[in-house]
């Protein structure tokens, strides 16, 4: 697990100091190598959290980001807040486009594809400062199938109708202060025929949507 983390930070770096030089393909290898990691860690998290007490560990669980309890069945929609023992999250709106430009670059979904962004307010509602990884905290499904998680951009990546994403601070993350909300989106490629979305968060809150 502790080379797990240390790989995703590595390559998390490696994405920040590329900047605008590196090419579309080495981009795609580097985001696909860091999607798999960050799984491989959200897995470690899970067997750990399913196979052990945190008082026989040797670094007890912090009761405040174990994501074990489900909040409820009830599927959440769009503009309704769901909330569990650190978060609340709201998505406030989505949008469908095949091409994201940063200025100085271009990503273009792969043909039959499109990109999904939505964009959601996230509430830290512990009394400590959070840091929150959308990699290993969010998973797509469009019509039951898994979709990939999308990134654009390196550092602070691009900001869409006036809302940064996710990775815009920290290592691959977003720190967000005790009882503070922030407003960001999360993307991913999805087939342009979808029918509906959902967005599962924590393993244990799900949002779905679908087009009229």
């Amino acid at each position: 697990m502790r080379r797990s983390i240390a790989l995703l930070m590595s390559i998390t770096l490696l994405l920040c100091s590329c900047g605008g030089t590196v090419s579309r393909e080495a981009y795609e290898k580097v985001i696909a190598e860091r999607d798999m990691l960050t799984k491989e860690l959200k897995n470690c998290r899970q067997n750990v959290s399913d196979s052990a007490d945190s008082s026989d560990l040797d670094y007890p669980l912090d009761e405040t980001t174990s994501y074990e309890k489900a909040s409820s069945d009830r599927v959440y929609t769009l503009g309704e807040t769901a909330t569990n023992e650190v978060f609340g999250l709201t998505v406030i709106d989505w949008m469908e486009t095949t091409r994201v430009d940063d200025g100085s670059y271009y990503y273009q979904a792969d043909p039959g594809k499109e990109y999904l962004i939505v964009f959601v307010d996230l509430e830290n509602l512990a009394s400590e400062d959070q840091s929150f990884y959308p990699l290993s905290e969010f998973e797509f499904f469009a019509d039951d199938y898994t979709c990939r998680t999308r990134s654009f951009g390196s550092g602070y990546g691009v900001t869409i109708n006036g809302i940064d994403p996710f990775y815009s601070s920290g290592l691959g993350g977003t720190e967000v202060a005790a009882g503070k909300k922030t407003k960001n989106y999360i993307a991913a490629e999805v087939p342009k025929d979808w029918r509906t979305i959902e967005l599962v968060f924590q393993d244990n809150i799900t949002f779905s949507f679908s087009r009229e």
